[in-house]
């Protein structure tokens, strides 16, 4: 298991909005996809990536406002 420490914050958004969250290890693609209601601000707090199964496991906080 590879893990790694990724941030990101995000802006309010007027309706739903599909977000894209993609990875590249060791020649290795993933990604993702989801779809967020306003007005939640969402950071990334870590993410791990398994080479062996090509997974990642994304831990998020979201602070609605």
């Amino acid at each position: 298991m590879t893990t790694a420490q990724v941030s990101a914050i995000t802006n309010v958004v007027s309706g739903l909005k599909g977000v894209s969250v993609k990875a590249t290890y060791n020649g290795g693609n993933l990604s993702t996809t989801t779809t967020l209601n306003p007005i939640p601000t969402v950071t990334i707090v870590a993410a791990d990536y398994d080479p062996v199964t090509m997974s990642a496991n994304l831990s998020l906080t979201a602070n609605f406002k």
